[in-house]
């Protein structure tokens, strides 16, 4: 673990951490940036508190599939404390403004270390309880008490310093053995800390100088993969083009504005030489983070109006060696000349011409270079402006024609299928004036049948009517007789009577 920060005023300090291929990278414009650039608007907050700030950045070396490089930047106020942590990778620290003291720990927020409470708090009560040896209301207290910022005021007392320092001494001699503790302390002639400022230059002229940082300068660095750099460019002034057989450079822009070049190795197979991502080139502001990849060329430049200067962390340094491709140190000129003609296809006399005319080649004076290429990035944006927007004209009338074509789809479906529903309908009208009048002939048809019946019931009834009226005038003729016939008999019964009284 690492350890805890007292500050003697507002500070700064940058931190890196090395990964594996990360999916989410840092895209720039193509052709320019490729993903090596993260500007310093990109930064998003990691923690915030009254005491300080935590923010955070990630940026790739552009590859497919290759490493990614996570950045933090601490601002801690007046004696304030960032509470401990354990580190899940190797962590490297550039103090940028301030003093701080570092003890025992270190906290991510993200994936690189973890808040030494939340690793505590992560165990059963019981657990706890016994691998403590307190009582329940202890650890129920620890469980239950707010999570507190990751930074917080801090008001150190000195006087239990020296306790609590070998308290630490003890459990590090434990853990890690004299040696290493040695080396923890400084006690190896070496302290911890490294104060890059106070190194001597490896190049230094009027244009500038630059630093390098490794395990033979800051002992803390022995067995990491991390070194440091800082360079300082005057205005007007170029780090001469030059590669890193070893090492990728993750870099911090503290102060001024730069332009940075890179070119990507082309396949060897790629022999037409053609391709519009060849070269990258950016401009960075204080406060940005670029990247540079292994073997891939660059040179760094300052702007005429003002000193470009900025730090940086790299990997494998131990075993990397700058190559620079121009000046006394070229690496052109370990080859053999007649291979190099050769190679760039080019006279003797262009190739001497080529190799002789530096001598410096590390720190060059290039006046407005950096204005001159920040102009041609500047008209290459407006031309791939041009362009996008050209593209995006096209789209769009391509997506406006295929809308109108849609359309005219649409109304053409639309008029068939009211064409349709027109002639279904005709035939639905059709059909029901068919069954109309085919219900009317046969209503017709039924209503004669029935009237027909009706008149047969009918003289049926009249005649049965006028037979029983004859049955009944027979009937009636013959009672009538019937009486006649008794009232006669009757009457010459009576006379006969009478007449044979008489």
């Amino acid at each position: 673990m690492a350890r805890q920060w007292k500050v003697a005023m507002r500070s700064l300090l940058i931190s890196v951490f090395i990964f594996g291929p990360l999916l989410c990278r840092v895209t720039g414009t193509a052709c320019r940036s490729q993903g090596l650039v993260a500007p310093r608007e990109s930064r998003r907050t990691v923690a915030h508190a009254e005491s300080g700030t935590i923010t955070a950045v990630d940026v790739s070396d552009g590859r497919k599939g290759g490493r990614s490089y996570h950045l933090e930047f601490f601002t801690l106020d007046t004696r304030s404390l960032f509470l401990p942590v354990l580190l899940h990778a190797d962590m490297v620290f550039y103090v940028h403004t301030g003093t701080w003291r570092i003890l025992d720990g270190s906290e991510h927020f993200v994936m690189v270390y973890s808040n030494v409470r939340d690793l505590v708090r992560g165990f059963d009560s019981q657990i706890l309880q016994m691998g403590f040896g307190v009582a329940e209301d202890v650890i129920e207290k620890i469980k239950t008490v707010e999570k507190p910022p990751p930074i917080v005021p801090f008001d150190h007392k000195n006087e239990t310093e020296s306790h609590e320092l070998n308290w630490r001494d003890g459990i590090l001699e434990a853990l890690l053995g004299r040696k290493s503790l040695e080396l923890f302390n400084g006690k190896n002639k070496k302290s911890r800390a490294f104060n890059i400022m106070k190194k001597k230059p490896d190049v230094e002229n009027i244009h500038g100088w630059s630093k390098t940082v490794t395990h033979k300068d800051a002992k803390s660095l022995k067995g990491s993969f991390f070194g440091m750099l800082m360079v300082n460019l005057t205005m007007s002034s170029m780090i001469g083009p030059h590669w890193n057989p070893m090492a990728t450079e993750i870099a911090i822009v503290l102060r001024g504005r730069g332009i940075v070049e890179v070119v990507r190795p082309l396949n060897a197979s790629d022999i037409s030489g053609e391709d519009d991502c060849s070269t990258m080139r950016f401009s960075v502001k204080e406060g940005d983070v670029f990247v540079v990849p292994r073997f891939h060329p660059m040179a760094q430049i300052s702007f005429s109006n003002e000193s470009f200067v900025f730090v940086g962390f790299s990997t494998n340094v131990k075993k990397n060696h700058p190559q620079f491709l121009a000046g006394r140190w070229s690496a052109l000129k370990v080859l053999d000349r007649t291979i190099m003609e050769l190679s760039f296809n080019v006279t003797e006399e262009i190739m001497d011409r080529l190799l002789a005319a530096q001598e410096e080649g590390v720190l060059l004076r290039c006046d407005g270079c950096a204005e001159e290429v920040e102009r041609e990035i500047e008209a290459e944006v407006k031309r791939e402006w041009s362009e996008e927007e050209e593209r995006r004209e096209k789209e769009e009338r391509r997506k406006e024609e295929e809308r109108r074509e849609e359309e005219e789809e649409r109304r053409k479906k639309q008029k068939e299928e009211w064409k349709r529903k027109e002639e279904e309908e005709a035939a639905r009208r059709q059909e029901e004036e068919k069954r109309e009048e085919e219900e009317e002939r046969r209503r017709k048809e039924e209503e004669g049948e029935e009237w027909k019946r009706k008149e047969e019931e009918e003289a049926a009834r009249r005649q049965e009517e006028e037979r029983r009226r004859k049955e009944e005038e027979e009937e009636e003729g013959k009672e009538w007789i019937r009486k006649k016939g008794e009232e006669e008999a009757a009457r010459r019964r009576e006379e006969e009577k009478r007449e044979e009284e008489e």
